[in-house]
């Protein structure tokens, strides 16, 4: 039943950017192509007082003038990120498999050990380790830092 569909939008990836292209579009011109960005937003806290996200669309051309990254960062985040810098600058190595020039790593079971330290408010060492796991994968998802199945290292 396409014919009695109004408006007909394709997504899809040119290059670096995303595009969305209107295909058929009942009362206006169709053809107009939008390139736009996901940008990861605030929707809330758990019952942990951790940041929960979720991605909104934005004009791409904006998206690259937005504001530092770290400022959506909550204090534990903040903190974590601050230790895992000090800690790669004092014990990371520049030569391990899959290296990038330039960019030293840690192995991130010496990192998720050093950071449990820093997890304040959390009560027993399992749970510790647990909030630092979730804050790694945090970080790592807003591109703060990369992180593998064994390494961890700054973009």
């Amino acid at each position: 039943m396409k014919a009695a569909v109004d408006t007909e939008i394709d997504v899809g990836k040119t290059g670096d950017s995303k595009v969305a292209q209107i295909n058929k579009q009942r009362d206006g011109e169709s053809g107009t192509e939008f390139r736009f960005a996901l940008k990861i937003v605030e929707i809330g806290r758990d019952d942990e007082d951790e940041v929960v996200t979720s991605c909104v669309v934005v004009d791409a051309d904006a998206a690259t003038d937005e504001a530092d990254p770290e400022e959506h960062l909550n204090e534990r985040q903040r903190t974590a990120l601050h230790a895992i810098r000090e800690y790669i600058s004092l014990h990371g190595k520049d030569q391990y498999r899959g290296a990038v020039e330039g960019k030293k790593a840690v192995g991130k079971d010496h990192l998720i050990e050093h950071l449990m330290a820093h997890m304040t408010g959390v009560s027993t060492p399992s749970r510790q380790r647990e909030a630092a796991k979730r804050v790694l994968e945090a970080l790592d998802r807003m591109s703060l830092i990369v992180m593998s199945k064994t390494r961890v290292r700054l973009p």
